[in-house]
């Protein structure tokens, strides 16, 4: 029984072989391919001469060659599955075709074990191209090899949209294989169409279509070519590849106009300039602190709008752990209230984990801001992440504008990433959603520059306050040491979910 299927397989291989055998390389076209529609536009040095197909079918039992069309070249090397050329049998039937120098490989007979990945390597004395071919074989069964392929066309290259300038050429190819269909009527056709018409471009001298075939015509392709492109050529393409039975493919293609300042050469001053942009961005938002935040508290001073006509009394509360109290009096509270003029109450806090919020709450009505001035000594002596999170979510739930002004370094568990005018909380939470909280890294023994520099910062979340003549003399004189003197030697930990901004 097993005989008797496969006696009628090896006979029709045989047959086929025996035909194909004494068929010349010749007759396949092989030693013309990769001299016929060559690309128009060529440079000295090494280079392909013409579309590579990266895809190939062929037929169990049929003809089949390879090519890679290459000028410039010293050396052209093949390899299948990363194997380099002679291969045995089992690898491939693949040879040379020794007219081609090099360019084309090819086999009377294809068998499944020639299928797979094959690469030409070119070289000069300086460059290498590479191409990379993948190999499938189709109908691996007796009935198969009598009738040939007759499925859906299966794409060997695929055509890709182009920017054209005005009065420049364009070039596009369209290929599939797809095998022979046992019809009378039925042929194997490759047309292009423009946009969503189903009449094939005429050949009127300037547009033309060049239709190829090979491998005795199981493998169909057209060449779309357009002398000088106008207005009314950009726009959809369809390459239509049809059996003529019932199976065919539509590939969709576009030329699109390139920009006259790109075709000009302007691009170069377009980039320039961006690149000009972007520089004075990055010096903008690195000087912001040193030279910018200082002028524009000064600017808003004098110029906003006041919040003195909300109700309420102070311009801060400030809170505090009894074992700060005397920095709080000497730096913090003296500062504002002498040099600066806000009006400010101070309230002593024991534990920022008592019910201590409660009693803020009720100082929300007649205070603008509530400024807490956090170390160990106001979370239990643990300055750790948990707990620093924990103070924030309770102060979270205060309606004032906070202000938290941190004694000592961050733990180095609080990863920051930073974004464009905030910072964001990446680690460590629980997703607490935190409103109305600024963090400052109070460094108070630093030196004067880093000093008058987080007072600039304070100022900017403290309300707008209207300074006398004296104090505009300070404020100037303190922008003008700012602009000209501070250093970049800062470094803190910033902090912010949400709402949260860290300033250091």
């Amino acid at each position: 029984m097993a005989s008797s299927v496969i006696t009628p397989f090896l006979i029709l291989l045989f047959i086929k072989t025996v035909l194909t055998i004494h068929l010349s390389p010749h007759d396949n076209g092989l030693e013309y391919y990769c001299s016929l529609n060559k690309f128009e536009n060529s440079h000295p040095g090494l280079q392909f001469t013409k579309e590579i197909v990266t895809t190939e079918y062929a037929n169990f039992g049929s003809f089949k060659a390879l090519h890679c069309c290459i000028s410039g070249y010293r050396s052209i090397e093949w390899y299948k599955d990363d194997k380099a050329y002679p291969w045995p049998r089992a690898v491939s039937n693949f040879i040379l075709y020794p007219e081609s120098k090099n360019q084309t490989i090819y086999t009377h007979v294809a068998g499944p074990e020639d299928a797979g990945k094959f690469s030409c390597r070119a070289r000069n004395d300086t460059n290498t191209l590479i191409a990379d071919i993948t190999l499938g074989i189709v109908g691996e069964s007796s009935r198969d090899i009598s009738s040939g392929y007759t499925g859906k066309p299966l794409l060997t290259y695929k055509p890709k949209s182009q920017i054209i300038s005005f009065g420049s050429e364009a070039r596009f190819y369209c290929e599939a294989y797809l095998g022979h269909v046992d019809l009378p009527d039925a042929k194997n056709t490759v047309t292009w169409l423009k946009g969503n018409t189903n009449e094939s471009i005429p050949n009127d001298g300037r547009l033309r279509q060049t239709q190829v075939s090979r491998e005795d015509n199981q493998i169909v392709g057209s060449y779309f070519h357009i002398d000088f492109t106008i207005n009314s050529d950009y726009g959809l393409y369809r390459c239509k590849i049809s059996n003529g039975a019932d199976e065919e493919i539509i590939i969709p293609v576009y030329i699109y106009p390139q920009d006259d300042f790109l075709r000009n050469g302007s691009w170069t001053k377009a980039l320039l300039f961006a690149i000009i942009i972007l520089l004075v961005i990055v010096l903008v938002l690195s000087s912001y602190h040193r030279f910018f935040l200082p002028i524009f508290v000064i600017l808003r001073n004098r110029f906003s709008h006041l919040e003195e006509k909300d109700g309420k009394i102070f311009d801060a509360l400030i809170c505090y752990n009894e074992k700060d109290s005397s920095l709080v009096f000497d730096k913090l509270s003296s500062v504002l209230q002498n040099k600066y003029g806000y009006e400010i109450k101070t309230l002593e806090i024991s534990n920022i984990n008592t019910e201590w919020s409660i009693e803020l709450k009720s100082h929300t009505s007649t205070t603008r801001r509530i400024i807490i001035v956090m170390s160990s000594n106001l979370i239990n002596n643990t300055w750790t992440a948990p707990n620093i999170i924990s103070s924030f979510k309770k102060l979270s739930s205060l309606s004032t504008n906070t202000i938290v002004l941190c004694l000592e370094d961050l733990p180095n568990q609080l990863l920051l990433t930073k974004t464009f005018n905030n910072f964001i909380l990446s680690r460590t939470t629980d997703d607490f959603n935190f409103d109305n909280i600024n963090v400052l890294r109070w460094k108070h023994d630093s030196n004067d520059d880093i000093v008058k520099l987080f007072y600039w910062k304070l100022r900017y979340l403290m309300p707008a306050k209207k300074t006398t003549h004296n104090n505009d003399k300070n404020s100037t004189e303190m922008t003008t040491t700012s602009v000209t003197n501070v250093r970049e030697t800062i470094e803190s930990n910033n902090m912010s979910q949400k709402n949260i901004n860290v300033y250091v």
